[in-house]
């Protein structure tokens, strides 16, 4: 009888080392097919499913959901009888739904940050040797000010993952918290954060930590603008998109990107290199049942406001729905994040890292305004906006703003065609 087919998690690109399991398809035990999906992973940029690459059985199952897998890392063996050494790997499958834009389509100036873990760093543990733990667990570490050394790691050769960081951390929080808390207990539930939940977590807290925020806001009258919103919904044929505040928004971004080429960048923290956009790529803050994500609306430059709605509502569309593919999850230069009608009077939000820049539309309300010596109601809005310290003076964000609402309240040349 020929040996089962060992699945494990193969390189899937993107500096990638590790994944989550957040679900299980199937049972030790299960009948499967060919292309069937197995499991579905998390990793830091994406959520996959993984297909078996051949027809069989589920002899052993090697994870759990909640389980952080390195790559390389067995998930499953399968028992085929008529398998015979065919050289397969799930990495088509994997790629296939990896599907990205052409490497054409990239804009020349994106980032990407690879960390990989060489396999011959897979080594046991010893007095001599320092913990074994990849690139992204000893970010955390160094996060929560916990020494590796004193972490039991429960992966192969004791390699130490992020939840065995987090656990610690929370053990010995909890070892030195008030005995009150022991009274408390029987009225506390205790959720653990795990996928999607956490690494959004993960990605505010670096970005807090990392980042010296200061935030800005002004005062902006939209009262023209609403009524040429108005009318614009009014007169739109069938095929146009409806019109809310956020395109409008994006135009004027993408009037104003040139005359701010800092504003409009990433800055990489490790090299001290700062990378400046030559198109604006808005990311659209998006709430989800899974949490806050931030797809990406690219070449902004290049969109009339109609375009603009109608690309922002696909995109958000399909990243609620959880059909947004990984291109389309990555390469903002700056974002844009609104609370809509739910928006308070100001904000102060957190930065996107590793962009420098963010910008908050607040609720637009009625406010009496003095204009040439005269009580007025107007449409009011807050524009507030945080900024990277490091990047951005206080005085260029303050023109910036200036700027941004000069365009929202006189609004003709957002209508224009581009």
């Amino acid at each position: 009888m020929p040996s089962p087919f060992e699945l494990k998690l193969t390189d899937v690109g993107e500096g990638i080392v590790e994944a989550e399991v957040t679900d299980l398809f199937v049972a030790i035990g299960s009948l499967i097919e060919e292309d069937q999906p197995l499991l579905e992973i998390m990793t830091e940029k994406v959520t996959l499913e993984i297909p078996s690459p051949i027809s069989g059985k589920v002899s052993q199952i090697f994870v759990n959901t909640g389980d952080i897998v390195p790559v390389g890392g067995m998930l499953m063996s399968i028992t085929d009888p008529d398998y015979k050494a065919k050289h397969v790997t799930h990495r088509e499958g994997v790629r296939s739904n990896l599907e990205t834009s052409d490497s054409t389509n990239k804009p020349a100036n994106e980032i990407s940050e690879n960390e990989s873990m060489n396999e011959q760093q897979i080594i046991a543990k010893g007095p001599s040797n320092p913990p074994l733990a990849a690139p992204a667990t000893r970010r955390r570490a160094k996060e929560l000010g916990v020494r590796l050394e004193e972490v039991k790691g429960s992966g192969p050769a004791g390699r130490i993952s992020i939840t065995d960081v987090e656990d610690y951390f929370s053990n010995h929080s909890a070892k030195s918290s008030s005995s009150d808390s022991d009274q408390d207990a029987g009225e506390i539930t205790e959720i653990r954060l795990s996928g999607l939940r956490r690494k959004i977590a993960a990605q505010v807290h670096n970005a807090k930590v990392k980042i010296p925020h200061f935030s800005y806001s002004e005062e902006c009258d939209v009262t023209k603008l609403e009524l040429m919103r108005s009318k614009a919904n009014m007169n739109r044929s069938e095929a146009q998109p409806k019109l809310t505040l956020l395109p409008f928004f994006m135009r004027a971004l993408a009037l104003l990107y040139l005359k701010y080429p800092m504003i409009n960048s990433r800055y990489n923290d490790e090299k001290e290199i700062l990378y400046s956009f030559n198109r604006i790529h808005i990311g659209i803050a998006t709430n989800t049942s899974a949490g806050l994500l931030v797809p990406v609306v690219r070449n902004v430059q290049s969109l009339d406001i109609w375009e603009c709605a109608r690309e922002m509502n696909e995109i958000t569309d399909a990243t609620k729905a959880n059909e947004a593919r990984p291109d389309q999850m990555k390469g903002s230069s700056i974002t844009i994040s609104s609370l809509g009608a739910l928006g308070g009077i100001t904000s102060t939000p957190i930065i996107n890292h590793p962009e420098v820049a963010i910008i908050s539309p607040n609720k637009v309300r009625e406010c009496p305004v003095v204009i040439a010596g005269e009580v007025a109601i107007r449409k009011m809005m807050n524009v507030s906006a945080s900024f990277d310290h490091r990047i951005i003076d206080g005085y260029e964000a303050a023109k910036f703003i200036r700027d941004l609402n000069k365009l929202l309240e006189d609004p003709k040349t957002l209508l224009e065609e581009t």
